[in-house]
Protein backbone atom coordinates (compact mmCIF):
# COMPACT_ATOMS: atom_id res chain seq x y z
CA UNK A 1 0.00 0.00 0.00
CA UNK A 2 2.96 2.40 0.47
CA UNK A 3 4.36 4.33 -2.51
CA UNK A 4 7.71 3.56 -1.92
CA UNK A 5 9.12 6.60 -4.30
CA UNK A 6 7.06 8.50 -2.01
CA UNK A 7 9.01 7.13 1.28
CA UNK A 8 12.07 8.34 -0.40
CA UNK A 9 11.17 12.11 0.05
CA UNK A 10 12.28 12.63 3.37
CA UNK A 11 12.76 15.97 5.17
CA UNK A 12 14.46 16.50 8.46
CA UNK A 13 12.46 18.46 11.21
CA UNK A 14 13.93 19.38 14.63
CA UNK A 15 11.64 18.14 17.57
CA UNK A 16 11.79 18.71 21.13
CA UNK A 17 12.74 15.14 21.89
CA UNK A 18 15.78 15.56 19.36
CA UNK A 19 15.90 15.37 15.70
CA UNK A 20 13.16 12.88 13.64
CA UNK A 21 12.50 12.32 10.73
CA UNK A 22 9.12 13.61 9.44
CA UNK A 23 8.09 11.41 6.87
CA UNK A 24 5.24 10.85 3.72
CA UNK A 25 3.89 8.20 1.91
CA UNK A 26 1.38 7.69 -0.45
CA UNK A 27 -1.42 5.01 0.23
CA UNK A 28 -3.47 3.65 -2.86
CA UNK A 29 -7.19 1.96 -1.32
CA UNK A 30 -10.21 1.33 -2.93
CA UNK A 31 -11.34 4.91 -1.44
CA UNK A 32 -9.14 6.83 -3.51
CA UNK A 33 -5.39 7.53 -2.65
CA UNK A 34 -4.41 9.32 0.56
CA UNK A 35 -1.16 10.57 2.30
CA UNK A 36 0.32 8.97 5.49
CA UNK A 37 2.89 11.55 7.08
CA UNK A 38 4.27 12.67 10.49
CA UNK A 39 5.03 13.40 12.88
CA UNK A 40 3.17 16.42 11.98
CA UNK A 41 3.49 19.49 13.84
CA UNK A 42 0.79 21.41 15.51
CA UNK A 43 0.39 24.28 13.06
CA UNK A 44 -0.23 21.80 10.45
CA UNK A 45 -2.43 20.19 11.94
CA UNK A 46 -4.79 23.00 13.00
CA UNK A 47 -5.61 23.78 8.97
CA UNK A 48 -7.01 20.57 8.66
CA UNK A 49 -9.84 18.81 9.55
CA UNK A 50 -10.77 15.60 11.21
CA UNK A 51 -13.48 13.20 9.61
CA UNK A 52 -16.97 13.34 10.79
CA UNK A 53 -17.64 9.39 11.36
CA UNK A 54 -13.69 10.14 14.05
CA UNK A 55 -15.78 10.54 17.40
CA UNK A 56 -14.30 7.56 19.31
CA UNK A 57 -12.93 9.87 22.09
CA UNK A 58 -14.25 12.81 21.60
CA UNK A 59 -16.24 14.99 18.81
CA UNK A 60 -14.06 15.01 15.51
CA UNK A 61 -13.59 19.39 16.11
CA UNK A 62 -12.20 19.05 19.74
CA UNK A 63 -10.65 15.86 19.10
CA UNK A 64 -8.66 17.78 16.28
CA UNK A 65 -7.27 20.53 19.32
CA UNK A 66 -6.00 17.14 21.17
CA UNK A 67 -4.33 16.69 17.93
CA UNK A 68 -2.63 20.07 18.16
CA UNK A 69 -2.06 20.12 21.74
CA UNK A 70 0.33 16.76 21.46
CA UNK A 71 2.12 17.79 19.02
CA UNK A 72 3.58 20.38 21.13
CA UNK A 73 4.23 17.97 23.96
CA UNK A 74 7.95 17.01 24.82
CA UNK A 75 8.17 13.92 22.65
CA UNK A 76 5.00 14.54 21.42
CA UNK A 77 3.97 12.60 18.15
CA UNK A 78 1.19 13.02 15.69
CA UNK A 79 0.76 10.56 12.64
CA UNK A 80 -1.60 10.75 10.20
CA UNK A 81 -3.95 9.45 7.04
CA UNK A 82 -5.24 12.11 5.24
CA UNK A 83 -7.17 12.71 2.39
CA UNK A 84 -6.54 16.53 0.88
CA UNK A 85 -7.66 18.71 3.95
CA UNK A 86 -9.12 15.81 5.81
CA UNK A 87 -7.68 13.39 8.11
CA UNK A 88 -9.56 9.92 8.21
CA UNK A 89 -6.90 8.20 10.73
CA UNK A 90 -4.24 9.04 12.95
CA UNK A 91 -2.35 7.57 16.25
CA UNK A 92 -0.82 9.59 18.71
CA UNK A 93 2.30 9.64 21.56
CA UNK A 94 3.45 11.43 24.03
CA UNK A 95 5.23 11.02 27.53
CA UNK A 96 3.78 9.56 30.71
CA UNK A 97 1.64 12.11 32.77
CA UNK A 98 3.50 13.09 35.80
CA UNK A 99 0.62 11.72 37.98
CA UNK A 100 1.62 8.23 35.78
CA UNK A 101 3.17 5.23 37.71
CA UNK A 102 5.02 5.47 34.51
CA UNK A 103 6.40 8.90 34.92
CA UNK A 104 9.77 7.83 36.95
CA UNK A 105 10.71 5.51 33.94
CA UNK A 106 13.05 7.38 31.31
CA UNK A 107 12.55 4.90 28.45
CA UNK A 108 8.61 4.93 28.31
CA UNK A 109 6.38 7.20 26.03
CA UNK A 110 2.34 6.00 25.73
CA UNK A 111 0.36 5.51 22.69
CA UNK A 112 -2.48 8.33 23.08
CA UNK A 113 -5.07 6.84 20.68
CA UNK A 114 -5.27 5.21 17.33
CA UNK A 115 -8.19 5.67 15.36
CA UNK A 116 -9.42 5.38 11.82
CA UNK A 117 -12.87 6.23 9.91
CA UNK A 118 -15.43 3.58 9.77
CA UNK A 119 -15.39 3.38 6.09
CA UNK A 120 -11.51 2.99 5.79
CA UNK A 121 -11.06 0.24 8.27
CA UNK A 122 -11.56 -2.79 5.70
CA UNK A 123 -8.82 -1.06 3.95
CA UNK A 124 -6.08 -2.13 6.61
CA UNK A 125 -4.94 1.63 6.92
CA UNK A 126 -4.77 1.11 10.97
CA UNK A 127 -1.79 -1.50 10.33
CA UNK A 128 -0.61 0.43 7.56
CA UNK A 129 -0.23 3.53 9.76
CA UNK A 130 1.66 2.09 12.84
CA UNK A 131 4.19 -0.14 9.99
CA UNK A 132 4.84 3.37 8.92
CA UNK A 133 5.21 4.52 12.43
CA UNK A 134 7.46 1.70 13.50
CA UNK A 135 9.73 1.93 10.43
CA UNK A 136 11.92 4.89 11.81
CA UNK A 137 14.91 3.80 13.76
CA UNK A 138 14.05 6.60 16.84
CA UNK A 139 11.49 3.81 18.44
CA UNK A 140 14.21 1.38 19.06
CA UNK A 141 15.48 3.39 21.97
CA UNK A 142 12.17 3.48 23.79
CA UNK A 143 9.15 1.67 25.82
CA UNK A 144 6.01 2.39 23.95
CA UNK A 145 3.30 1.43 25.75
CA UNK A 146 -0.88 1.49 25.22
CA UNK A 147 -4.13 0.38 26.96
CA UNK A 148 -6.47 -1.68 24.99
CA UNK A 149 -9.51 -0.32 26.73
CA UNK A 150 -13.39 -1.20 25.64
CA UNK A 151 -14.57 2.19 26.85
CA UNK A 152 -12.90 3.10 23.88
CA UNK A 153 -13.95 0.58 21.09
CA UNK A 154 -16.49 1.30 18.83
CA UNK A 155 -18.48 -1.91 19.13
CA UNK A 156 -21.76 -0.36 17.93
CA UNK A 157 -20.17 0.55 14.74
CA UNK A 158 -18.04 -2.51 13.96
CA UNK A 159 -20.97 -4.77 15.23
CA UNK A 160 -18.49 -6.78 17.00
CA UNK A 161 -18.74 -8.15 20.46
CA UNK A 162 -16.15 -6.78 23.12
CA UNK A 163 -13.90 -9.77 22.76
CA UNK A 164 -14.30 -10.30 18.80
CA UNK A 165 -12.90 -6.28 19.09
CA UNK A 166 -9.84 -7.04 21.70
CA UNK A 167 -8.86 -10.13 19.34
CA UNK A 168 -8.79 -7.19 16.22
CA UNK A 169 -7.17 -5.14 18.42
CA UNK A 170 -4.86 -7.59 19.23
CA UNK A 171 -4.13 -8.39 15.82
CA UNK A 172 -3.37 -5.00 14.67
CA UNK A 173 -1.14 -4.09 17.47
CA UNK A 174 1.12 -7.63 16.82
CA UNK A 175 2.01 -6.49 13.60
CA UNK A 176 4.44 -4.21 14.58
CA UNK A 177 5.88 -5.81 17.55
CA UNK A 178 3.27 -5.26 20.74
CA UNK A 179 2.28 -7.52 23.16
CA UNK A 180 -0.13 -7.62 25.91
CA UNK A 181 2.06 -7.58 29.61
CA UNK A 182 0.78 -8.28 32.96
CA UNK A 183 -0.08 -5.55 34.97
CA UNK A 184 -1.92 -3.94 38.27
CA UNK A 185 -3.10 -0.97 36.86
CA UNK A 186 -6.62 -0.54 37.95
CA UNK A 187 -7.60 1.10 34.47
CA UNK A 188 -6.71 -2.86 33.26
CA UNK A 189 -7.98 -5.12 36.18
CA UNK A 190 -11.80 -2.55 35.55
CA UNK A 191 -12.54 -5.20 33.05
CA UNK A 192 -11.25 -8.47 32.15
CA UNK A 193 -10.67 -7.42 27.40
CA UNK A 194 -8.68 -4.62 28.99
CA UNK A 195 -4.84 -4.78 28.53
CA UNK A 196 -1.64 -3.48 29.14
CA UNK A 197 0.34 -3.09 25.84
CA UNK A 198 3.95 -3.27 24.95
CA UNK A 199 6.60 -2.71 22.69
CA UNK A 200 10.49 -2.92 23.49
CA UNK A 201 12.74 -1.16 21.48
CA UNK A 202 15.88 -3.68 20.36
CA UNK A 203 18.13 -0.85 21.98
CA UNK A 204 16.61 -0.75 25.57
CA UNK A 205 18.88 -2.46 28.01
CA UNK A 206 17.64 -5.60 29.60
CA UNK A 207 17.76 -2.79 33.12
CA UNK A 208 15.24 -0.76 31.96
CA UNK A 209 12.83 -3.66 30.67
CA UNK A 210 12.48 -5.48 34.10
CA UNK A 211 12.10 -1.61 35.54
CA UNK A 212 8.88 -1.73 33.13
CA UNK A 213 8.03 -4.80 34.63
CA UNK A 214 8.58 -3.84 37.99
CA UNK A 215 6.74 -0.77 38.27
CA UNK A 216 3.51 -2.69 36.03
CA UNK A 217 3.21 -5.06 38.60
CA UNK A 218 3.02 -2.34 41.28
CA UNK A 219 -0.70 -2.39 42.72
CA UNK A 220 -2.71 0.29 42.41
CA UNK A 221 -2.22 2.98 45.28
CA UNK A 222 -5.02 2.80 47.20
CA UNK A 223 -3.97 -0.97 47.44
CA UNK A 224 -0.05 -0.59 48.02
Amino acid sequence: MLTQSSTNNITKTENQAGFLSARKAAINIPMGNAVIEGPVAGIILSGMQLSKEMDSFRQPDVQLQSLVHIAGLPRGRVYIVHKGRTIVGYVTFHLPDTCSRWHDHPRIIEIGGIEVTREWRSCHVGGTLLKFVFRDEFWENFIVIGLESFRNWDLKGSHLNVWEYRDMMDRLVQQVSFNPCFTRMYDVLEHPANALIARCGVHVSLDDWLFFKQIAARPPRSQA
